[in-house]
């Protein structure tokens, strides 16, 4: 019957990694979910309306000039692609 060496290969896998796993230590819960640890206290500033809007018009800038560098390059692209059509 086909098949029987990689049943006994799967079964050594099994028998291998069951040994392996008892060898190894498990985490210590004790430092992640101590009842004494505090928690850590961020200071961030306050967005004002001043604030959010400078962001919004920086965002747009950016926007902007990354969808007029795009238009740029699909171009030139679209030339090159046309030139190499024609001199072929």
């Amino acid at each position: 019957m086909g098949g029987e060496g990689a049943m006994m290969h799967m079964i050594t896998s099994l028998k291998n990694n069951k040994r392996r796993r008892r060898k190894r230590k498990s985490f210590s819960n004790d430092s992640l979910n101590s009842v004494g640890a505090e928690k850590p206290v961020y200071d961030f500033p306050e967005a004002t309306p001043e604030v959010l809007s400078k962001i919004k018009k920086d965002m747009l800038k950016d926007q902007k000039t990354d969808r007029i560098r795009s238009i740029v390059i699909i171009i030139f692209i679209l030339t090159l692609i046309i030139y190499g059509i024609i001199k072929a």
